[in-house]
C-alpha cells in the first residue's frame, strides 16, 4: 500500500508540472511502434523533471496473463516505482515521477470483408495500444494498426476539462496509479468527480480508434 511521504519533508518540494502532451506522447512511442507483434504488456512509470522526460522502470507481464489479473499488475509495479520515488524524496531530491503508460496488444474493430480466412482477419484486426495518465488529470493514447502498417501512429490527449472522457478498466486503473502519485509523493488534494458525458457529447465526439479495453 502506497503511504504518503511526512508533510515536513513534502512541503520542501516543488515538483515540475504541466509537461507538454507531446513530449509525454514521443516517450511512450517506441514501446508501441514496430511491425513485430505478440510483445508481452508493460508498465512505464513516466518521470519529468521540467525540462525532459523519460521511462524511469518497466515491468513486463505476458501476453497469456488472465484481464482479470491487469489492474492488480499495474497498481502492484505502480507502487514499485513510487516506493522507490519516495525514498529518493525522503532524502531531498524532488520527486519527478508523473505518470504511468500500460502498452498491449488487442484487436480494433476493423472489418477486413466476408471473404478473408481465418488467419488474414486475426491478422488484420490486431492493434497495439497505449493507455497513459499523468498527475495532472490528462489522459493520452497511442494506437497502432496492424492492418495500417504505413498510417501514422494514433495519438491524442484528453485535457482534464475536455467534455470528452475515455473510459474502460485499463484508463481507469492507470488514472488511479496517477492520482496516487500525485497525491501520496506531491501532496496533491483528491480530484473531483468529472461529469457525466452527456448523449450530445456522446453524437460530437468520436474518439480516433474505438477501443473494447
Amino acid at each position: 500500500m502506497m503511504v504518503a511521504m511526512t508533510d515536513a519533508r513534502r512541503s520542501r518540494f516543488r515538483a515540475a508540472r504541466n509537461a507538454p502532451a507531446d513530449v509525454i506522447l514521443d516517450v511512450m512511442q517506441p514501446y508501441v511502434a514496430g511491425d513485430d507483434w505478440d510483445r508481452p504488456h508493460r508498465l512505464l512509470a513516466i518521470c519529468w523533471d521540467g525540462q525532459k522526460a523519460w521511462v524511469d522502470q518497466e515491468s513486463l507481464a505476458p501476453l497469456s496473463m488472465h484481464p482479470n489479473r491487469i489492474g492488480l499488475f499495474i497498481m502492484r509495479r505502480s507502487e514499485k516505482a513510487f516506493e522507490r520515488h519516495k525514498a529518493v524524496a525522503e532524502e531531498g531530491a524532488v520527486p519527478t515521477l508523473y505518470a504511468v503508460a500500460f502498452v498491449s496488444e488487442g484487436h480494433s474493430v476493423a472489418d477486413v470483408g466476408p471473404d478473408a480466412d481465418r488467419w488474414e482477419r486475426a491478422r488484420m484486426r490486431r492493434d497495439r495500444r497505449a493507455w497513459a495518465a499523468d498527475i495532472d488529470g490528462r489522459t493520452y493514447c497511442l494506437a497502432l494498426r496492424a492492418d495500417r502498417p504505413h498510417d501514422p501512429m494514433t495519438r491524442y490527449t484528453i485535457e482534464v476539462d475536455d467534455d470528452v472522457r475515455a473510459t474502460g478498466p485499463v484508463v481507469e486503473w492507470v488514472r488511479a496509479a496517477a492520482v496516487g502519485f500525485g497525491v501520496l509523493l506531491r501532496g496533491d488534494s483528491l480530484p473531483t468527480p468529472a461529469r457525466s458525458r452527456t448523449a450530445e457529447d456522446s453524437e460530437r465526439v468520436v474518439l480516433p480508434i474505438s477501443s473494447r479495453r
